[in-house]
């Protein structure tokens, strides 16, 4: 009955340690909403713009095409550019950490991302 109540309290024990494991990651995750909130309103703020020429583009009789490509160019630039200024301008000590964090943003692959399949 002892070893049966001493299984049951390590049980416990780890369910609980689980928990409080999943609350702590979920707090930390928490902290990041501020940033992401800044990302997306940043991401509103370039889209806006740009269909904004677009649509002016389009008024002006420019071709639907040369109008999307301008618009697929420029927001991928507007993306990348932060990237691009990070590595260019980061002290020679930090640039191959600066390099990872953008290897590990831009270049991983997500599920979804340039899948027709999936739009």
């Amino acid at each position: 009955n002892s070893e049966k109540r001493q299984a049951a309290v390590e049980q416990a024990e780890s369910i609980i340690e689980s928990r409080v494991q999943g609350f702590l990651q979920w707090m930390d995750s928490r902290e990041q909403v501020p940033l992401i909130l800044q990302l997306q309103e940043q991401s509103r703020q370039w889209q806006n713009a740009e269909l904004e020429r677009a649509r002016r583009m389009l008024a002006r009789g420019e071709s639907p095409e040369v109008v999307m490509d301008m618009l697929a160019r420029n927001l991928s630039q507007k993306f990348m550019h932060n990237a691009y200024a990070a590595m260019h301008h980061t002290d020679p000590d930090h640039r191959e950490q600066v390099a990872r964090a953008v290897q590990r943003l831009f270049l991983t692959p997500h599920r979804g991302c340039g899948d027709s399949n999936n739009n």
